[in-house]
């Protein structure tokens, strides 16, 4: 079973400390997303067009929406990872702050998913790690890691500026986007959500892919997985509640989904959580 051996929140997004023994279904996240393999099993990764297989002192970089999955090599062992989950808006208000200029919208943070470690990123992140799982360090030392290790992984590997315009989105799929969002409670398929916009259901995941670099149905689970991370952090609703509100029929499928999506079952992810915010009281 997988195991969620530290979880932190906070402005910046969060950050898990993650032992994984199963591999992860093609799916997507809101934030821009980084993951650290640290040992155990060897992986594989599909990154859009790009496969990422493990090496020591490698990082994967996933912007947001972006489709990944993730592929257990060695089933022998489990999988011992460190996954950021960095929020767009606070990235554009950090970069905004250092250039001394308003925040601009959301850009796309990774040229390649691929990040060579160097060794200032392998001993920030070996710094964040053993923080994450020392329950009496200072949450604001931890937080300054955070900031050293987001820093250090995204630096050069910005896009160029030119490509820091947002993307031109057609008012088609915006709406499309406002019907996804919702209706996450409705399991309609993709080809509703086309006739609600006016179009075919090939011209639509076309335009969809081309705007957004993911299919219409991962951006959809991305943004159910959004919610539901966001319950089990920020409230006490039942898993049965939760599910029923996301459009599951029973808890079981919303635990497989939340288990294919991030390797760990929604009740240990809110144990985690829990344990997170309770450490983060102390100090």
């Amino acid at each position: 079973m997988a195991e969620v051996c530290a979880l932190h929140s906070g402005e910046f997004g969060r950050v898990v400390l993650l032992k994984l023994r199963s591999g992860l279904l093609p799916h997507a996240h809101s934030e821009a997303h980084l993951v650290w393999w640290l040992g155990g099993a060897r992986v594989e990764a599909q990154v859009g067009s790009y496969l990422w297989r493990s090496a020591e002192h490698a990082l994967v970089g996933i912007n947001p929406y972006e489709s990944h999955d993730l592929r257990i090599l060695d089933s022998d062992q489990p999988v011992l990872c460190l996954a950021l989950y960095i929020s767009p808006a606070w990235l554009a208000r950090r970069h905004a702050a250092a250039a001394g200029s308003l925040p601009s919208p959301p850009t796309l943070p990774f040229r390649t998913p691929l990040i060579q470690v160097g060794p200032e990123l392998h001993r920030v992140s070996s710094a964040l790690m053993n923080l994450m799982l020392d329950k009496r360090g200072a949450i604001d030392q931890l937080e300054r890691q955070l900031e050293r290790l987001i820093d250090a992984a995204i630096g050069d590997t910005a896009p160029p500026p030119e490509t820091h315009r947002a993307t031109r989105v057609d008012f088609r799929i915006r709406r499309a986007i406002a019907f996804m969002r919702e209706n996450m409670s409705a399991r309609l398929p993709v080809e509703a959500v086309a006739r609600q916009v006016g179009l075919s259901r090939p011209h639509f995941f076309a335009m969809f892919r081309d705007q957004l670099r993911t299919p219409p149905q991962i951006y959809w689970n991305a943004l159910r997985l959004e919610a539901a991370i966001n319950r089990l952090m920020r409230c006490d609703a039942s898993l049965t509640s939760i599910a029923a509100d996301l459009g599951f029929s029973a808890a079981s499928n919303f635990t497989r989904f939340f288990r294919d999506h991030t390797g760990v079952t929604p009740r240990e992810y809110r144990r985690a959580a829990d344990e997170g915010h309770s450490d983060s009281q102390r100090y």
